[in-house]
């Protein structure tokens, strides 16, 4: 947050196992350093069990933490906890979440929770879409924007089409095909392929990360490399200019 001189908003997840009175600690800690703690909905309540006792937990937690502002991931890893639309609706209209990472990655789902927000009306709580493949779709039925991988690449294309996606049916058509098909170039070896990829244009960054250190062959770099090329191209069909590191 301090890096940040405020910016931008910075969120951090907040929840990572234990009893809510545990977690609750936490949050209050994160809370210090960061504009709004991020509830991980596979932490707050077991694989197992229903939408009865998730209400309940996200209830005590929002209790436990006074007015910190929250939000919610449907983290993938080690397992995912998607949200029904009804606990979308719910967390909306709470005043205590104000954001929602969603990784379910099916249309149907978008539309339906997106339309749980909008059924509330007046509400500062935003959706994200953390899937690039369904980003427009999602964008085209309402949803506040990307919060995903891609935007650790090329942000400016995302910006774009958030910004543009109705715009120019055409040319939002053609970043979206390009965003979705990459992703399966950008997700590969993650987060290092990206950190080599800024590594190639210039950028001063290693390629430590969380995960342990990968290894790349030439034809890596290479499909890197070109990735960069097709980016750029996409860039000048739409008149913007790519960032460098």
């Amino acid at each position: 947050k301090r890096k940040s001189a405020q910016r931008v908003p910075v969120v951090a997840a907040g929840t990572f196992g234990g009893s809510l009175d545990e977690m609750a600690e936490f949050v209050k800690k994160m809370s210090k350093c960061v504009d709004a703690v991020v509830v991980l909905t596979n932490q707050i309540v077991g694989k197992d069990e229903d939408d009865t006792v998730l209400l309940k937990n996200l209830q005590a937690l929002a209790d436990l933490t006074a007015n910190i502002p929250l939000g919610l991931y449907e983290c993938p890893v080690p397992y995912p906890r998607h949200l029904s639309p009804g606990i979308i609706r719910w967390a909306a209209s709470s005043g205590r979440f104000f954001f929602h990472k969603d990784t379910e990655c099916k249309m149907e789902a978008l539309e339906a929770k997106i339309k749980a927000v909008q059924s509330i009306g007046s509400t500062p709580f935003q959706f994200f879409n953390a899937d690039i493949a369904t980003l427009k779709f999602s964008l085209d039925k309402g949803a506040s924007g990307f919060s995903g991988i891609a935007a650790n690449v090329y942000p400016w294309l995302i910006v774009w089409l958030c910004e543009h996606h109705r715009d120019n049916e055409e040319m939002a058509t053609l970043v979206q095909n390009f965003l979705g098909t990459a992703e399966a170039l950008v997700s590969w070896k993650y987060p290092a392929c990206v950190k080599l990829y800024h590594q190639q244009g210039g950028g001063d960054i290693d390629l430590h990360c969380r995960i342990a250190l990968f290894s790349f062959e030439d034809v890596n770099r290479i499909a890197l490399t070109q990735l960069r090329s097709l980016m750029k191209t996409t860039c000048e069909k739409v008149g913007i200019v790519p960032v460098s590191l």
